[in-house]
């Protein structure tokens, strides 16, 4: 049973923490400390724990049946807040390269994905790990990976229009909404 429940969750994880492993060893201007990687995590996790809470409530409020709901209005909730932290490191001016907004929007989405899987694993028990398997190597990185595009895309945007703006991040944001929707729809 431990074994399992270790086979489990080290699909649920790895994936998306070894990915964002690799995004941080390939930087090769190595401008981002390891701390700021961790924190990035860390406000990923906490964006899951805000969009657990306001999931639930709008789902209760909405009477919306759950897959429409997660098709549609999660995306927007979970896009919202993961966005939020990226957009607000933008403002802060703590992109300097493209590669620096990729990382850290990756690392949001990680941490986001590994709090949302520990959650689901202790919610749905004893599943199959082909769950985990699935939720590891496609929703995880899904996750990381809209968010980094949420972030390279306000990061490209801003620089080109002299700084970030309601008008540089909204496009980058949208679809990072409109591909956590498409994904969505396969499961």
């Amino acid at each position: 049973m431990i074994a399992y429940v270790v086979v489990s969750l080290a699909l649920a994880l790895l994936p998306v923490l070894v990915f964002l492993l690799a995004l941080v060893l390939l930087d090769s201007y190595k401008l981002l400390p390891w701390d700021r990687v961790v924190r990035q995590l860390v406000f990923g996790a906490l964006a899951a724990i805000a969009s657990i809470g306001v999931n639930r409530l709008l789902l209760g409020v909405t009477g919306v049946d759950t897959a429409t709901f997660a098709r549609y209005l999660a995306t927007v909730v979970e896009e919202l807040l993961k966005g939020s932290i990226v957009v607000a490191l933008l403002f802060a001016r703590r992109f300097g390269f493209l590669v620096d907004a990729a990382i850290c929007g990756f690392a949001v989405g990680a941490g986001f994905a590994a709090f949302e899987n520990i959650h689901y694993f202790r919610v749905l028990g004893d599943t199959s790990p082909v769950l985990w398997t699935i939720r590891g190597f496609g929703t995880a990185i899904m996750h990381g990976s809209v968010t980094a595009i949420t972030a390279v895309a306000a990061k490209a945007l801003s620089d080109r229009r002299g700084g970030p703006s309601a008008l540089t991040v909204a496009p980058g944001w949208l679809f990072a909404m409109l591909l956590h929707s498409g994904f969505n729809h396969f499961f």
